[in-house]
């Protein structure tokens, strides 16, 4: 009954429309981006493979945005990403106020060739007074630059851990 309103923002000559309807409805998404030139970015509703090949399948959306903590991960985040770059949609690698050490995930995530739209991490200074990695993230003028080195190229701030830390518990393996 919405679809008419929805349809009015096309008058706005949006990038994307974000997740208008509930996550689970992807069919009425996709009836929604049939009746509109703006793009359908799918956030809530591209909460695995299976959603998301739904997703394509049906044409719910023209954006994916790809949560890697919702979706279960770095290796799903990236299949998802895959999955799009095949069915040519492209993607943006989302996040929510969240420790350095779950937005600089994101953050490599972002550099993927498919990741066509900026990423939404924000300095870690913006959410925490410290953050648990070094460096923290930095944003200036709207680029991040990510550290060199391996792996993931942050690290754990022990001084930081040790500092917010509520107990330490050892797992014995094997035992």
């Amino acid at each position: 009954e919405h679809f008419s309103h929805l349809q009015s923002l096309d008058d706005f000559d949006l990038l994307m429309l974000e997740q208008p309807l509930p996550a689970d409805d992807l069919e009425g998404h996709a009836r929604l981006q049939a009746l509109m030139s703006t793009s359908i970015c799918l956030d809530e509703g591209a909460k695995d493979s299976e959603a998301l090949a739904t997703a394509i399948q049906c044409g719910s959306c023209r954006i994916v945005n790809i949560k890697i903590q919702r979706v279960g991960g770095l290796m799903r985040a990236k299949n998802m990403h895959d999955q799009c770059a095949s069915a040519g949609i492209p993607v943006w690698a989302g996040t929510m106020p969240e420790l350095g050490i779950g937005s600089c995930q994101t953050l490599h995530l972002a550099t993927l060739e498919n990741c066509t739209f900026p990423t939404d991490v924000e300095s870690s200074l913006r959410w925490f007074e410290e953050d648990i990695i070094e460096p923290v993230i930095e944003v200036h003028d709207g680029i991040v630059e990510l550290p060199e080195g391996t792996g993931n190229c942050y690290r754990i701030n022990d001084s930081v851990m040790e500092k917010y830390k509520l107990r330490e518990t050892t797992v014995r393996h094997g035992a």
